[in-house]
This record gives structure tokens, C-alpha cells and sequence, in this order.
């Protein structure tokens, strides 16, 4: 399922609030001869199950027939328009875009315009749209909880399904770690809204790092047989390892020498440190990069050979200078051909 609520992942929550700013790219050298009148276009309210189409006008400014490749984001959107434009010639980028069902509230898009023109300059047109989805859920989801080792939280959601629809919910079903309990409150019946509440008691949550819980409420709209409601439960300090389960592409055997995957690894407040890292299987070892010194650090996966076709499942070990969290472990998993 895709997310697109507008919550920020354990990874974006880090390197939004501590990693050191990029450096500022160069301007282009060549610049597009493309005009385009509106780069972004907001289509207002969109109904899950509905579509909306929007158009960008542009024009060739330059002196030559400029080539045009265009593409949308994911499959929920189509783009067309023309594949060429002489020199002056003018056309539009049609869009069509159908959010999936379990979609809610704002959403960008983003449609890529690639030429053939020297430096294959790209432009980026934007959609952005209000989903109005089967069921809502407010006030937000996912639900984030910034924890303290030890802390238990409450929270109140309720569940609306779209005006004139009539929807039973059914008590949610916890398919996660157990970290999160839940009650489910029916509407009065005085509530034309047919709005179900849902309370959720978290923790007590000992870390360390982040963790994600879904709670999966069964209904009887057959376009959402299962309404998802995700927890994350983000550390306010302390070490953080993302993701917190490898699965490596598969590989052959004999490709030695070649990166199976990489983490992160970081803190939120103060610092941290890495003191090494335990592969667990003489077959891959661990190169670590400072990205932020003293406080977060890449981990890359290399094959050094030997393995023989099947499934390798090993526990990486990462030792760190947390008095409370000293080691952090993962699991990483991959089939060899």
C-alpha cells in the first residue's frame, strides 16, 4: 500500500532536522528553450475512485525542433503531449490522475519532461490535489508518537465515511508487534455522519529506536474491506537504525565483491558512535561512513564471496557508545542463486 499522507518517514524526520544542508547546485549550463506557462496546478478536492484532469500549456522558444519525453510519477497518473515541437510551436501536457483507494488528504505529483536538448534538461510539472477518501481518518494517519524510553501515550481518532455512504466498521485487528491496544466506540445515534471513535493506548515503549504499528479495521465498504491505521512511534533520542529489516535483492553466488544493501544509523539529540559492526556471516562485510560526524552514519553491505545458492539469514550487530543501547541488531536476509 502507498502512503501518501504528508508524514515525514523515520529517514526524512532525521535528515529534515539534522543532517548538514547540501551544498547548492551550480545553475545549468543549458537551459531548456520550454516555456511553460504554469509549472504547478492545484485541482482541488478529489474523490478516491474519481479522476481529474489538468492540462500544462507550452511553447518552444528556440531555434530548433526540441524532442519531448514525458512521464508520470507512479500509475495513478497518465501524461501526454506532443513528442516533438518545432522551433516557436506551441501544444499542451494533458494529466489524468485516479487516486488509489486507501489515499487521504493533500498529494503532490510530479509529471517529468525530458528533451534532447544538450544536457538533457528535465522539467517538472506538478499536480497537487485534495484526496476525499471512502473513509476518513482524522486527525491524521499515520499517527505519530515521539517517545521517551519507559513513556505510554493515548490518542483519539475518529473514523468518517464519505457523506451518503452508510459503513459498519468492525473492531480493528493488531497484525503488528502488540505495542498498540485499541477501542473501537460505534456512532450514536444521533450522528447522521455514522463517525466511529478509536482509542488507542500506546507503550509503554522502551526502545530502542523507532517502531511501526497497523491496526487493520475491517469494514463493509467493499472498495475498503480493510481500513489500515498506522502508528509510528519515532525516538526523541537515542539511536536509530533504518530500515529495521534488510531484504537484499538476490545475487549469484559468484558476484563478488558488489553492495547487497545499506543503512542508517543516527541519533536525534546529542551524540553518537559507532565503535563496529558484526556482519554475523564471514560471506559480507560492513564499510561505515561519518555522514554527520558525530551523529549519524551510513552502513554498506558488500559480498566478499562464498556463499552457495539458497537463503542466507544473518543478525548484523551494530556496536555504538549508548550506555542504554550499546548494541543494535538487524536482520538481514537474502537469497543467493
Amino acid at each position: 500500500m502507498q502512503r501518501i499522507i504528508a508524514v515525514a518517514s523515520v529517514a526524512s524526520v532525521f535528515a529534515s532536522a539534522s543532517l548538514a544542508q547540501a551544498p547548492r547546485s551550480s545553475p545549468a549550463r543549458h537551459l531548456s528553450a520550454l516555456r511553460f506557462a504554469v509549472l504547478r496546478r492545484d485541482v482541488g478536492p478529489v474523490h478516491t475512485g474519481g479522476i481529474a484532469d489538468t492540462h500544462f500549456p507550452v511553447r518552444n522558444a528556440g531555434g530548433r525542433t526540441v524532442h519531448l519525453s514525458i512521464e508520470g510519477e507512479c500509475g495513478c497518473m497518465t501524461a501526454r503531449g506532443p513528442h516533438s515541437l518545432p522551433a516557436g510551436g506551441a501544444g499542451e501536457i494533458y494529466v489524468r490522475f485516479q487516486p488509489q483507494a486507501l489515499w487521504s488528504g493533500k498529494v503532490e505529483k510530479v509529471v517529468t519532461v525530458a528533451t534532447d536538448e544538450p544536457g538533457h534538461p528535465e522539467t517538472h510539472l506538478t499536480l497537487v490535489a485534495d484526496i476525499i477518501p471512502y473513509i476518513r481518518i482524522g486527525p491524521q494517519n499515520p499517527v505519530v508518537i515521539r517517545y521517551a524510553p519507559g513513556g505510554t501515550y493515548a490518542r483519539e481518532l475518529t473514523l468518517t465515511p464519505r457523506a451518503g455512504r452508510a459503513v459498519t466498521i468492525r473492531a480493528p485487528r493488531n497484525i503488528s508487534a502488540g505495542l498498540v491496544r485499541a477501542r473501537l466506540a460505534p456512532p450514536s445515534a444521533a450522528d447522521r455522519s455514522g463517525t466511529y471513535g478509536l482509542h488507542l493506548d500506546v507503550g509503554p515503549v522502551r526502545g530502542p529506536g523507532d517502531a511501526e504499528e497497523t491496526l487493520m479495521l475491517p469494514t463493509s465498504d467493499p472498495r475498503v474491506p480493510m481500513l489500515p491505521v498506522v502508528v509510528d512511534i519515532v525516538a526523541a533520542r537515542g539511536p536509530v537504525v533504518s530500515p529495521r529489516e534488510l531484504f537484499a535483492p538476490a545475487i549469484d553466488a559468484g558476484d563478488r565483491g558488489i553492495e547487497l544493501t545499506k543503512l542508517q544509523v543516527f541519533t536525534r539529540s546529542g551524540q553518537l558512535h559507532l565503535k563496529g559492526v558484526d556482519t554475523g556471516n564471514r560471506g559480507m562485510e560492513a564499510r561505515v561512513a561519518e555522514t554527520t560526524p558525530g551523529r549519524a552514519y551510513q552502513i554498506a553491505l558488500i559480498y566478499t564471496g562464498g556463499w552457495r545458492p539458497g537463503g542466507i539469514d544473518t543478525l548484523l550487530k551494530i556496536r555504538t557508545d549508548d550506555l542504554k543501547a550499546p548494541v543494535l541488531t538487524v536482520p538481514f536476509h537474502i537469497l543467493v542463486r
